[in-house]
């Protein structure tokens, strides 16, 4: 992933660490894993990276959850899936981020939709039920989008997902191969 963030830099989250492009410097920066550095990236695996209203950096890892870092704060908070913490990321595969207008912090992981609440800083779930046409269509998320009404949309592996905040409703929009005008296939990204 490639994000420009508030202050014209590039972060560049790789396979092999983060990268931090400073244009005005004409430099780049690397942050690399180190897990004996709870100030350190927790993952060498960056696959989503996101900027909120505050300046705070937001990135998604594939397999040790989110990183938070701070401008202001000058420092970096990791997040994780913790199985006896109901109010923990519910998967540390994460693959993508929006803010919406009450400023949470919304996260698609393999394990379903997250909001995260930065005044509480707790998660709460939203996931597949198979037995819950009402549910979302698939826990693996890949992209989110927030629409002009606030509705969250949502890419996975089944079907795109739309999902109102306020009412937890989800409508899914899924391949139907005798419909013409239905999704032309379930997995998107």
């Amino acid at each position: 992933d490639i994000y420009q963030d508030s202050q014209s830099n590039l972060w560049i989250g790789t396979e092999n660490g983060l990268n931090l492009y400073r244009p005005k410097l004409g430099e780049f920066v690397r942050f690399q894993a180190n897990s004996r550095d709870e100030q350190s990236i927790s993952s060498h695996r960056i696959h989503s990276i996101y900027e909120d209203q505050h300046n705070t950096v937001w990135l998604g890892t594939w397999s040790t959850g989110v990183i938070k870092f701070s401008y202001h704060k000058k420092g970096i908070k990791h997040y994780f899936h913790r199985p006896a913490n109901n109010n923990s990321l519910s998967d540390n595969n994460v693959w993508d981020f929006i803010e919406d207008s009450d400023q949470k912090i919304w996260i698609g992981t393999n394990g379903g939709l997250n909001s995260f609440d930065p005044s509480t800083n707790e998660f709460e779930h939203f996931t597949h039920d198979p037995d819950n046409a009402n549910s979302l269509s698939s826990n693996r998320i890949f992209d989110l989008e927030l629409d002009s009404s606030g509705n969250i949309w949502m890419s996975t592996i089944k079907g795109v997902n739309k999902f109102n905040p306020d009412s937890q409703s989800v409508e899914r929009f899924l391949h139907e191969p005798n419909n013409p005008n239905s999704l032309s296939y379930n997995t998107s990204w």
